[in-house]
């Protein structure tokens, strides 16, 4: 997303760059999530890099409301509108506690996940969210929204936002979310 347009060349400038500044760093591995499209020049893959199969997939929110909420399938259109019914809103987190929250629903999503053999590792860093909010949500970068029944947080997801694009970083649910 860094990388407007279609310069393979500028793209893989920065990577470069990037690696650079981590072997300065003296780290020893560097993980790259795609966030791009499918149709994006750069494969990095090209730069020594090791591919893992991701499904993505774009929305584009200049629409009218009325047409993104038909593109979305009947059923799930009743569950939405059950869940307002049930009491649950949707608000925009904007504390650290707020992050904190979303970290639980992260490990909640990954033990549920890790029980039918899914599981993935999360960071054990303990001052990730607190990163996290200062470095992003704090300054306008990502903004985190919850999913609250009462005062419970039921889910969470985290945008970070970039070139005129929001991205999706992390979300989570609790067991009560999930059902």
């Amino acid at each position: 997303p860094v990388v407007r347009g279609t310069d393979p060349g500028l793209a893989a400038a920065f990577l470069r760059r990037c690696e650079e500044f981590a072997r300065a760093l003296s780290c020893t591995r560097l993980g790259l999530d795609s966030f791009m499209s499918g149709a994006s020049p750069l494969r990095p893959v090209e730069h020594g890099f090791v591919e893992t199969e991701r499904i993505e997939f774009t929305l584009d929110l200049e629409r009218d409301t009325d047409s993104l909420w038909q593109g979305i399938r009947k059923d799930q259109r009743e569950k939405i509108r059950r869940l307002k019914r049930e009491g649950v809103v949707l608000t925009e987190g904007t504390t650290l506690a707020d992050l904190t929250a979303l970290g639980t629903a992260r490990e909640a999503t990954q033990a549920r996940r890790d029980e039918r053999g899914q599981g993935y590792d999360l960071s054990s860093d303990s001052t990730l969210y607190e990163s996290l909010y200062h470095h992003l949500v704090h300054r306008g970068a990502a903004r985190v929204f919850l999913a609250r029944r009462d005062e419970s947080v039921l889910a969470a997801i985290l945008f970070s936002t970039f070139n005129h694009r929001a991205y999706s970083v992390f979300s989570g649910s609790t067991e009560a979310g999930y059902k």
